[in-house]
């Protein structure tokens, strides 16, 4: 009797599935790795309002330094209104 009619043969079609596994399982381990930093939101929203309050600060020292002519004297009309305003 021979040996191969009673042990039933591997089909090569079940090779398949764990070869891509094995072959696939570092590829999808090497993105998890890179992917996974992205995903964590641990100290980026408190470094984006770091950055947008930069920004706003900038802004309002860039606005205030071009309009100095303009918002000259009506800073020094409200502290004159201030020191003239009636005491108890």
């Amino acid at each position: 009797m021979n040996s191969s009619a009673t042990r039933p043969r591997r089909s090569r079609t079940l090779l398949v599935p764990e070869m891509t596994v094995i072959l696939t399982s570092p590829v999808i381990a090497l993105q998890v790795a890179v992917l996974s930093p992205r995903e964590r939101e641990d100290g980026q929203t408190k470094t984006e309002y770091a950055i947008l309050l930069g920004f706003l600060a900038l802004a309002i020292i860039v606005a205030l330094f071009f309009l100095r002519n303009h918002s000259s004297p009506l800073f020094s009309d409200a502290s004159s209104s201030v020191s003239n305003a009636p005491g108890p």
